[in-house]
């Protein structure tokens, strides 16, 4: 028998735990936050006892890494530090191999879990772990409460950053390395949860059991009805057919951008293309964008930009593994939404998906959308 989320859920309380503060799950701006943000709500749409935990708030060296890593990356500094795309992924595992190491050697971090767990009158049934490094000894700490622990797979980490870094020897030792120690921590678990059917088949090969791999996303959206103030940029598209983007400054996005810049060209002018969100900073030095895709860059009221799309888009084809949580947004609106295979992992078979398998394709699937 297959088993699913609900095969395990005989549970009153559960804990998730992630490396971030929790500021940014409450208020998130990329998919990390957003897709640990989605387990709470759907946990505690069904009335369970859940509880929120950021490795931040547990005073330790490991949670002095962990917010000096988030101030990195929210500051503008980064860019420098970064330089490059390739420098900035091997920097990111770099960092994660020594997150993983302070992990098993942070006495103090390991009292203070353990404290936390004693001080619950009850303990949890169920602890998700937010990503497969940092967990170290706390895995052993769990088996002494006997609280069953499940590690939420993002993506396959190891393989994606193998897409993004070099490939030097120094590089690829490193991710020899990340490898085996996520693979480690996996088979370690009592559950392991992962976005999509092609991660489940990745870990097998791998060697992590099959019967302890649980495909879930954690879908709580509800639906969302059109707000009555457009912005000004949407008073201005009337009587044009939006089509919809949302991404983050990031190199699956600025591809996917290159994506729907190849498509516009080969469509009317009176199909529009809103790209929304922070990938507008590798996009605004250009001189090349054809008239019929506007950006807006990042957006704090983000249901009124795609309260007023008549359709939405993922050309998503790059980094095969995870899930492209902009989807969650997407499916708020009950819209039509055309994806490639990879930018609709996890949501296949949701109302309203049209999966292409070439970008000709999505643009056949636009016109066709466009003439109903």
């Amino acid at each position: 028998m297959k088993k699913g989320i609900n095969q395990i859920l005989d549970v009153k309380r559960v804990v998730i735990v992630h490396p971030y503060s929790n500021d940014n799950i409450f208020n998130p701006d990329f998919g990390g936050a957003r897709l640990i943000l989605e387990q709470l709500n759907f946990f505690r749409n069904r009335g369970y006892d859940t509880q929120l935990i950021s490795l931040q708030n547990i005073p330790s060296l490991l949670s002095l890494f962990y917010r000096i890593k988030e101030k990195i990356s929210q500051g503008k500094k980064h860019k420098i530090i970064y330089a490059s795309e390739e420098r900035r992924w091997l920097l990111n595992l770099i960092y994660v191999l020594l997150i993983e190491l302070t992990s098993r050697i942070d006495v103090l971090f390991y009292m203070k879990i353990k404290k936390l767990l004693k001080t619950n009158q009850e303990p949890p049934q169920l602890l998700i772990y937010n990503y497969p490094y940092g967990i170290g000894n706390l895995l052993s700490i769990l088996k002494v409460f006997s609280i069953p622990v499940a590690i939420y797979e993002h993506n396959v980490e190891w393989k994606f950053f193998e897409e993004k870094i070099g490939s030097n020897f120094f590089s690829r030792f490193l991710l020899f390395i990340a490898k085996k120690i996520e693979l480690n921590n996996l088979k370690k678990a009592d559950y392991v949860f992962c976005a999509n059917e092609n991660d489940k088949k990745l870990l097998i090969k791998e060697g992590v059991k099959s019967k302890n791999i649980i495909v879930w996303v954690p879908l709580s959206t509800k639906k969302r009805v059109r707000e009555a103030n457009p912005p000004a940029i949407i008073r201005r598209l009337r009587n044009k057919f939006i089509v919809g983007f949302l991404g983050s400054n990031f190199e699956p996005n600025i591809v996917a951008v290159e994506n729907i810049i190849k498509i516009a060209k080969g469509l009317p002018k009176s199909i529009v293309f809103l790209v929304i969100g922070s990938v507008y900073d590798s996009f605004k030095n250009r001189d090349d964008i054809p008239s019929n895709v506007i950006f807006t860059g990042y957006v704090k009221n983000l249901n009124s930009y795609l309260a007023f799309c008549d359709a939405f888009i993922n050309p998503k084809t790059t980094s095969d593994t995870g899930i492209e949580t902009k989807m969650f947004d997407y499916l708020e609106y009950d819209k039509p939404i055309i994806s490639t295979r990879i930018g609709a992992h996890g949501f296949e078979n949701y109302k309203n998906v049209f999966i292409a398998n070439t970008i000709e394709e999505i643009k056949e699937k636009i016109k066709e959308l466009v003439e109903r």
